[in-house]
């Protein structure tokens, strides 16, 4: 390595870069003085162009004026002399009247305020003839014209000015630069393409090729630099050559373990837990995980035994009932000795035949992974990451499955309820009060109740099996009621468009529900509200004309509306066997909302349900498809 330089590059390529500098530094602050020098120049045009629009005003004004010397027209008239006058002697003219008339634009400028002057006084004075008056401002509105123009006329020459400096700036900076380029090539380029060759060499493992040091600055040595690291570096070639195949070994099989777990998430988490889909995983985990066996072992608390349900080894895949790998309860509690050894080694457990990594279901072991290896030597670090990894997935994929299973006896124990809710609610109360009338009945018989008497009864009872009979058939109705279609919405435009066709009848649907969605449960909720309300209106209103409106009101509130052009609900609507109305009214008391049944302004009547629907606020964070 040599000394200190003596010619350095950097101090040549500061000078150059500083001329370069100085030259921008020159350009920049005349561009500034142009750019101040032209600062004001849109305003004044503005106002000097408002001032021929003003002149105009004026013209007029004074001649509305002069004609019916109206008081207001003249406060109107003194109002746009003033106005006119502080936009001509306005302060941003200021700059041209400082000039004392050296320029064409100061003089124009004083131009128009002296006759301005005189345009004034006759304005104040009211008692020239409007068409004199008329035919001066047109003139005086061809000065104004001509003096935007100068002032255009000037805006234009400040920035003719800019281009100039700009383009001489440019200039200038290109020729220096150029003389840069012609001073640094030899000094640079020629070193550089020398270092470049020598470099390709080395990338191709020839390490005997050497720099030429020709000059005494920081790319000679840098040559120098180079011919010693090519010297070390053809004894280190062949060391970090083994090194990168073993990495590159153990790279290949980390990507290969991330792969597997990415497919094994998909498939655990997407598809079902079958015995197919965990032993196809347990066979490509021998293969991934370099291991001699893989077994699966479930945990019976009832039976207090460990199976392995899937086994795979390197040579085939088996399917085996009780397993040695997985010892019974003589075995010194395998599980639990599993779960005790946790706290000192997270995961996994080693024991004489195998590595054990058991599987949470929450807190509960539910199966343990039983790892065998050709000899017991520790496991590299990923292999033991994709072990513990695997675990993790397969726990909370039978966690998930687990949570199905409960959704989905849920659901079926909700749907019991809703139809027991139904049943009860209608045909249960029917069924009830027949029971007494046919006990009445019977006991009119006993007493020998004459004809007529026993007529009635029998014709209550045959009304009260129609109306139960009716009721089996609208509960049937409900719950063949299929959600072909997403959403409440289309939900109730088949609603509607059933009823219209039944009753023969123009029924229209608002629905403005479109940024609050309710979800599944509540839709049946409305839908049912909706059909029983529409079912009564095609039944007992004698209507032509229905609406079904759903709308959003203020506090996240739901308003349903259902009216009709009918009769008119009557004094009573609670008939015995029917039960619409008391069930419309228990559905909006599940929505925790309030029913309402009124007479309409205009005839007919008002079905109105007034919700809040829930996990439907502004902070909830819960996705769900639109409907």
């Amino acid at each position: 390595m040599k000394g200190p330089v003596k010619r350095s590059i950097f101090t040549q390529a500061g000078m150059i870069l500083a001329t370069i500098f100085l030259v921008s530094l020159i350009g920049i602050i005349l561009t500034l003085i142009t750019v101040e020098d032209a600062d004001g120049d849109a305003e004044r045009i503005n106002i000097a162009g408002s001032m021929r629009m003003y002149t105009m005003r004026l013209a007029l004004s004074y001649t509305r004026f002069n004609t019916s010397r109206n008081p207001e027209i003249e406060a109107q008239l003194d109002a746009e002399i003033l106005e006119f006058n502080s936009r001509l002697f306005s302060n941003i003219f200021d700059p041209y009247r400082e000039e004392l008339r050296r320029t064409p634009v100061s003089r124009q400028l004083a131009i128009l305020e002296d006759r301005w002057k005189g345009i004034q006084q006759v304005l104040s004075a009211r008692h020239e003839p409007p068409d004199q008056l008329t035919g001066e401002l047109t003139h005086y509105v061809e000065e104004i014209n001509h003096f935007v123009t100068l002032i255009q006329l000037r805006s234009e020459d400040k920035v003719k000015r800019l281009r100039l400096t700009q383009a001489i700036e440019m200039l200038l900076i290109l020729l220096i630069a150029l003389l840069m380029l012609v001073s640094l090539y030899s000094r640079v380029v020629v070193p550089l393409r020398e270092l470049v060759e020598g470099a390709t060499r080395a990338r191709k493992g020839k390490f005997d090729y050497r720099v030429p040091v020709n000059y005494d600055d920081e790319l000679g040595q840098l040559g120098a630099a180079f011919n010693s690291m090519s010297s070390d570096l053809a004894v280190m070639y062949d060391d970090l050559e083994a090194r990168v195949k073993e990495k590159t070994a153990e790279l290949t099989s980390r990507n290969q373990a991330l792969e597997y777990l990415y497919d094994a998430t998909r498939k655990l988490t997407t598809e079902p837990l079958s015995k197919q889909r965990v032993q196809e995983l347990l066979t490509e985990l021998v293969s991934i995980a370099q291991v001699d066996q893989v077994s699966l072992c479930t945990y019976t608390s009832s039976e207090k035994n460990r199976y392995a349900i899937l086994s795979a080894t390197k040579s085939m895949p088996t399917e085996r009932g009780k397993h040695t790998e997985c010892p019974d309860d003589n075995d010194t509690n395998y599980l639990q000795a599993c779960l005790d050894d946790l706290a000192l080694e997270p995961g996994k457990r080693r024991t004489d035949k195998a590595l054990l990594y058991p599987i949470f279901e929450n807190t509960n072991v539910v199966a343990v992974l039983v790892v065998s290896r050709p000899s017991m030597d520790p496991l590299n670090t990923w292999q033991s990451q994709l072990l513990d990894t695997f675990t993790d997935i397969f726990g909370g994929a039978f966690s998930q499955m687990r949570n199905s299973e409960k959704e989905q006896r849920l659901l079926l124990v909700e749907e019991r309820s809703a139809i027991a809710r139904e049943l009860h609610d209608s045909i249960a109360q029917s069924l009830s009060f027949l029971k007494l009338q046919i006990t009445r009945f019977q006991m009119l018989i006993k007493k020998g109740a004459d004809t007529d008497t026993l007529v009635d009864v029998s014709q209550e009872i045959r009304v009260g099996l129609n109306a139960a009979y009716n009721q089996l058939r609208e509960v049937l109705t409900t719950f063949r009621i299929q959600s072909n279609e997403p959403g409440l919405e289309q939900a109730l435009k088949g609603t509607v468009a059933e009823f219209a066709q039944r009753g023969s009848m123009e029924i229209k649907l608002d629905y403005n529900l479109r940024h609050r969605p309710p979800n599944p449960n509540e839709e049946i909720h409305i839908l049912q509200i909706v059909r029983e309300a529409v079912s009564n209106i095609i039944k007992h209103a004698n209507a032509s004309t229905a609406t079904v409106s759903l709308r959003e009101l203020e506090n996240h509130l739901i308003e349903i509306v259902i009216e009709d052009n009918g009769i008119g609900i009557s004094d009573n609507p609670k008939k015995p066997f029917h039960h619409g109305i008391t069930i419309m009214e228990e559905r909006a008391a599940m929505l925790k909302g309030e029913f309402q049944l009124t007479r309409r302004e205009g005839g007919g009547t008002l079905v109105k349900v007034l919700c809040q629907l829930q996990s439907k606020h502004d902070d909830d964070l819960i996705i769900r498809p639109y409907g």
